[in-house]
């Protein structure tokens, strides 16, 4: 099954960063760059205060308590906003430099720049701070990095441990420890931490995933992911969120020095990575462009890392940002203890006739077609026409079909328009370890309603050690439901 694309929601202005949202009632409140924004249902945007954090990229925390907003900008602020006016900096002098924030049972809750302690706010009130009003996670004297609450549980991440408390209801302060709890794995970057599926997940210090069943920790980073990531010049960085689209929860993890971006399948446990188009000039690949989170009005969004769009990450869009989406699979190496393989075909089952745009018959010169008559080229390009003017008869010589939607092409007494491409999906492989892959073979799998096209690919030489690449792109739900191969097996 294909992932989500992009469909356009909101614009908060171009060229910066979405860096956080909240949803508090049936507005959404946003972070980008120094701006604190609000969106309501509809998309409409309105800034309530321009310019008001010192920094414009990079993590920030936000929390509520139902009236009131909360802001942190690590290692810089605390902000709050009650409804009305401006988010203004806290200005009672007990407030301690943030490096994170969470709300439990009426307290805002903020953990210390470069200390393990952690203090809480007034009741209900995130402008009231008192310098005694703190605690330590002092099991092991590491730095606490984040502070999070899921569950009614307090967890305290710091740089190689982790402790949980929980709100004990002693008079002097609230919160207090599990008795001798303490988790043998921190974090290495603080916003990495999410909650889903009645578990936490986050990036340890030994840049390995973990997700938390109750309080013990177990790793669900394969070894080909660490190996990424240990290849990454910082992962201090990376944010992570949870959600849940059509029955499956996920654990999406992005790198943005690394320029990467991980997503984990709780259900299936298997690891995907996630990048949008176009690449870069260099032609270096780039990271997906979500860069934040939030359930909202019942759907799922997501903020741009670059551009300041919000958008809502939808099923039934095949694009990313306007880009299509292009997805691939990898298969394991196929051999026979060094045998020559015959490779005499490969069908792909899919799920057919799922194209947004319908078919049409081959073109044929000096025939007559009408306005609405649709073809496709005598060699196939992927790509359907449309009589777009008064119908008439083609030209004897076949046009040079456009491969763009929109461009249009005169043909005798017509005008044809592209009307975008069927989908299409691409078979090429690798006969030396997956180091490098040969020409790309392509193979439709049908245009609206051809629920009966068939995509399979011929002919595939021989090889002692083949790693098959599939890609798919177009303009339609693409769905992978196997594969199988007919092969020869030589003598030597």
């Amino acid at each position: 099954m294909g992932t989500a694309g992009l469909k356009d929601f909101a614009d908060l202005a171009a060229s910066i960063e979405v860096r956080n949202t909240l949803v508090l009632g049936s507005t959404m409140y946003v972070i980008a760059g120094d701006t604190f924004y609000s969106v309501n249902t509809a998309g409409a945007v309105t800034t309530i205060t321009a310019g008001v954090l010192s920094t414009t990229t990079g993590s920030v925390y936000m929390a509520h308590d139902g009236a009131n907003i909360m802001v942190v900008d690590p290692g810089v602020d605390g902000y709050t906003y009650n409804g009305a006016g401006n988010l203004t900096v806290i200005a009672d002098a007990d407030f301690p430099t943030p490096s994170s924030l969470t709300w439990q049972d009426g307290y805002f809750i903020v953990s210390e720049e470069s200390s393990g302690k952690f203090f809480i706010s007034g009741l209900y009130d995130p402008t009231a701070w008192d310098a005694l009003d703190y605690a330590t996670a002092e099991a092991d004297p590491d730095n606490l990095k984040r502070i999070f609450m899921d569950n009614l549980n307090l967890w305290q991440f710091g740089g190689k441990t982790t402790e949980v408390g929980y709100n004990s209801g002693a008079a002097d302060f609230p919160f207090s420890r599990y008795g001798n709890l303490l988790l043998n794995h921190g974090t290495a970057a603080p916003d990495s931490v999410a909650s889903g599926d009645n578990g936490l997940f986050w990036l340890t210090e030994k840049r390995q995933v973990v997700r938390a069943d109750g309080f013990s920790p177990v790793i669900v980073s394969t070894r080909q992911l660490e190996h990424a990531m240990a290849g990454y010049s910082s992962v201090s960085d990376a944010k992570g969120w949870c959600y849940t689209l059509e029955g499956h929860t996920f654990y999406h993890i992005v790198f943005p020095a690394a320029n990467a971006s991980w997503e984990y399948n709780v259900e299936t446990k298997l690891w995907h990575q996630r990048r949008s188009y176009p690449v870069y000039a260099d032609g270096s690949e780039r990271r997906h462009r979500a860069n934040c989170y939030a359930w909202f009005n019942g759907k799922h969004m997501v903020g741009d890392y670059q551009n300041g769009k919000i958008y809502e990450w939808d099923m039934d869009t095949y694009t990313d940002n306007s880009e299509v989406i292009r997805r691939y699979r990898v298969t394991q190496a196929t051999h026979a203890d060094g045998k020559n393989i015959f490779f005499h075909r490969f069908d792909l089952e899919m799920e057919a006739g799922t194209g947004l745009i319908s078919g049409g018959t081959a073109w044929a010169g000096a025939t007559n077609y009408a306005l609405g008559d649709r073809v496709v080229p005598t060699v196939a390009n992927g790509c359907v026409y449309e009589v777009t003017t008064d119908g008439g008869s083609s030209g004897a010589s076949e046009p040079a079909w456009p491969i763009t939607a929109g461009d249009t092409v005169t043909d005798g007494d017509l005008t044809w328009t592209c009307q975008g491409a069927i989908p299409q999906a691409v078979l090429s492989w690798s006969d030396d370890g997956g180091h490098t892959y040969g020409n790309e073979h392509w193979g439709g799998f049908g245009a609206l309603g051809q629920y009966s096209v068939r995509t399979f690919f011929n002919r595939l030489g021989r090889s002692r050690d083949r790693r098959f690449k599939i890609s798919v792109t177009g303009l339609a739900k693409s769905v992978i439901l196997g594969a199988f191969m007919d092969l020869e097996i030589g003598s030597s």
